[in-house]
C-alpha cells in the first residue's frame, strides 16, 4: 500500500457513505419514485444495480449491528422501499462513523501538509488541483531519472485542457503497468529529506502519491508514487490557473 492517507479502503468506504443517504420525509421519497417512472426508468432496477455494484464493500465493511438487522430481516441495503425508523437510524450511524473517519484522514493530512508547505516545490499549487485529470500518456526517460506524465486536466480543478508533469531527478517510483486511461483522484506530498519521507530517508526533493481509478472497471483502484527533485509544469493547452491552496 503507497498511500498513508487518502487510501484505497478509504476510497471504497466513502463510496459505502455516499450511498447510506436517504430523503428526508416519506412524501420526498413518494415524489422520487413518481419522477423516475414519469421519465420511463425502472427505480427498484436501478437500486438493485447499484446495490450490486457496492454489495462487495457493504459486506466488506458492514458493522456487525446492521449486519444482524439485516439478517433478522429489519431491513435491507437495497433503498428501493421506505426503511423503517429503527434500520434507517442504524444506517445513519454507520454513515456518521464512515464520514468522521473521512474527517479524521483529512485533518491528519492537513496538519501534516502545513508542517512542510513552505518546503514544497512552488509547483505544489497545481499538484494539489488534480482530482479527476485523466493520465493521457507516461514516458520514463534517462534511465528512469526522468518521468513525464501526461493529463486531461479539462475536468480537474486546473483550468487547462492538458498539463504535462516533468518529474526531473527521480530517484524512485512506481508505477502501475495500466496507468494510461486512470483517473486522478487523491495525492499526497511529502518531502523526501532528511528522513522525513519514512521509505526515503535521505534523499532531498519531494514525493508524490497518488491514488487512481483504475480503467479495469468501477472502484478498481491504482497508485503511484514518485520522487524527484523537482517538477516541471506545462500547460500545453493553457488557460488561466487560479491559485488554490488545499491546506
Amino acid at each position: 500500500m503507497i498511500m498513508r492517507y487518502f487510501t484505497a479502503e478509504l476510497y471504497e468506504k466513502m463510496q459505502v457513505r455516499g450511498s447510506l443517504v436517504f430523503h428526508e420525509t416519506l412524501e420526498d421519497h413518494e415524489e422520487d419514485l413518481r419522477w423516475y417512472a414519469e421519465q420511463n426508468w425502472d427505480y427498484d432496477a436501478i437500486a438493485r444495480d447499484n446495490y450490486l455494484m457496492l454489495k462487495p464493500y457493504f459486506n466488506r465493511y458492514m458493522p456487525k449491528v446492521v449486519r444482524e438487522a439485516v439478517d433478522r430481516g429489519e431491513g435491507d441495503l437495497l433503498r428501493s422501499s421506505w426503511p423503517s425508523p429503527a434500520f434507517r437510524s442504524l444506517l445513519e450511524g454507520w454513515a456518521q462513523s464512515l464520514e468522521k473517519e473521512w474527517r479524521a484522514a483529512c485533518e491528519t493530512y492537513r496538519e501534516y501538509y502545513r508542517t512542510i508547505e513552505s518546503r514544497l516545490p512552488p509547483e505544489k499549487e497545481s499538484l494539489v488541483r488534480l482530482h479527476d485529470a485523466k493520465v493521457l500518456q507516461v514516458t520514463v526517460t534517462d534511465g528512469g531519472s526522468g518521468i513525464d506524465l501526461l493529463l486531461n486536466t479539462g475536468g480537474s480543478m486546473l483550468s487547462a485542457n492538458e498539463t504535462l508533469l516533468r518529474f526531473n531527478g527521480v530517484t524512485r517510483y512506481y508505477l502501475p503497468d495500466d496507468l494510461v486511461g486512470n483517473w486522478w483522484l487523491y495525492e499526497e506530498l511529502e518531502l523526501a529529506a532528511g528522513g522525513i519521507a519514512r521509505d526515503g530517508a535521505g534523499e532531498t526533493g519531494f514525493q508524490i502519491r497518488a491514488l487512481l481509478s483504475s480503467p479495469r472497471g468501477y472502484l478498481a483502484m491504482n497508485e503511484l508514487s514518485i520522487t524527484a527533485e523537482t517538477v516541471d509544469i506545462v500547460f500545453t493547452q493553457p488557460d488561466e490557473v487560479d491559485t488554490f491552496d488545499r491546506a
